[in-house]
C-alpha cells in the first residue's frame, strides 16, 4: 500500500476521531451549562423572594390580607416575576396573577412543605401549575416569627421562559462546535500532507498514482 492511500487512511481516522472528541465535548458542555443556569435561577429567584419577604413582612404585622395581595401584584410586574405568600396552614393570601381568595390550600406543595419544615432553607419544585395550567419552577422562603414561620413568601417563572433561554446558549454551543468541525476539516489535509513531507519526503509522483 502506498503513502498516499496510507495518508488518506491516516486522514480519516483523525477526522472520526475529531468528530468525536467535538460530540462529547459538546454533549458535556450542553449539560453543565444546563445545570448551572438552572441552579443560578434558583438563586436569584431565592433572592427576589427574600427582597420582597422585607415590606410583606411589614404589612403581615398589620394583618393587612388585602394590601399584601396587592404587593404582591405591584412587586410581580416590577421584576418579572410570580409571587405568592402563603401562611403556615396553607391559606394563600397574596398573589401576582389570581385572586387568593380561589386558589387551593397550598400546605401540601413541596417547596412550601420543606420551607415549613426547615424554616431556615428554601424551598424549590418545578411542576405543572394547577391554577395557571403551565409548568413552573418554585422556589420559596420563609418570613420567619418568634414562634417559627410566620408566613412563606414563593417566587415562580414558567419554565418556557428558562427554556428560552437556554436554547439560546444551546444554539451558541452547537454553532461552536459546527464552526470548530469545519476548520479542523479544512486545516487537516494541509497539516497531514505536511507532516508527511517532513517525516519522509514529499510524495513521489509514483506514489500519487
Amino acid at each position: 500500500m502506498n503513502r498516499r492511500r496510507s495518508l488518506k487512511k491516516l486522514l480519516v481516522g483523525y477526522l472520526c476521531v475529531t468528530i468525536v472528541v467535538v460530540v462529547v465535548v459538546g454533549l458535556c458542555s450542553l449539560y453543565m451549562v444546563q445545570d448551572l443556569y438552572v441552579k443560578q435561577t434558583a438563586i436569584d429567584m431565592q433572592a427576589r423572594a427574600r427582597l420582597c419577604s422585607r415590606p410583606i413582612a411589614e404589612l403581615l404585622q398589620q394583618d393587612d390580607a388585602a394590601a399584601i395581595d396587592q404587593l404582591c401584584k405591584e412587586l410581580g410586574k416590577e421584576v418579572n416575576t410570580r409571587i405568592t405568600v402563603i401562611r403556615p396552614d396553607g391559606l394563600v393570601i397574596g398573589d401576582t396573577e389570581e385572586d387568593p381568595k380561589k386558589m387551593e390550600n397550598h400546605a401540601n406543595r413541596p417547596e412550601i412543605r420543606h420551607v415549613l419544615d426547615n424554616p431556615g432553607e428554601a424551598g424549590s419544585s418545578t411542576r405543572r401549575s394547577a391554577t395557571l395550567e403551565e409548568t413552573l419552577m418554585y422556589v420559596a422562603v420563609a418570613i420567619p416569627s418568634e414562634g417559627g414561620v410566620e408566613a412563606v413568601v414563593r417566587t415562580s417563572i414558567p419554565i418556557t421562559t428558562l427554556q428560552k433561554r437556554l436554547d439560546a446558549a444551546y444554539r451558541v454551543i452547537l454553532t461552536a462546535g459546527m464552526v470548530g468541525v469545519i476548520v479542523i476539516i479544512a486545516v487537516m489535509p494541509w497539516f497531514s500532507i505536511r507532516m508527511t513531507r517532513l517525516t519522509n519526503g514529499p510524495i513521489s509522483s509514483e506514489e500519487q498514482s
